[in-house]
């Protein structure tokens, strides 16, 4: 895990892959944690980073990619 974020675009999609076409497997706003695995770049060259998303107050989590500016501030600084 490489860091943690607690800012985000309210409802951003976190996905099944680093794409925009690819399936979204939910939502995170204010009140996820987020998780940093790593990082991609995508054949559009886009960067898109895995994270897991944890619900600090229900205690859901998401795991998918996310699109790095969605994130408040730099996402992973690790390569896949």
């Amino acid at each position: 895990m490489d860091s943690v974020r607690y800012e985000l675009l309210n409802g951003a999609p976190i996905r099944t892959g680093p794409n925009d076409s690819c399936g979204v497997v939910g939502r995170a706003d204010w009140n996820y944690y987020i998780y940093l695995h790593c990082y991609t770049i995508n054949s559009a060259a886009h960067i898109w980073d895995h994270v897991r998303a944890y619900n600090r107050f229900t205690g859901d989590e998401i795991s998918g990619w996310i699109y790095e500016n969605n994130l408040d501030g730099i996402g992973s600084t690790k390569a896949c």
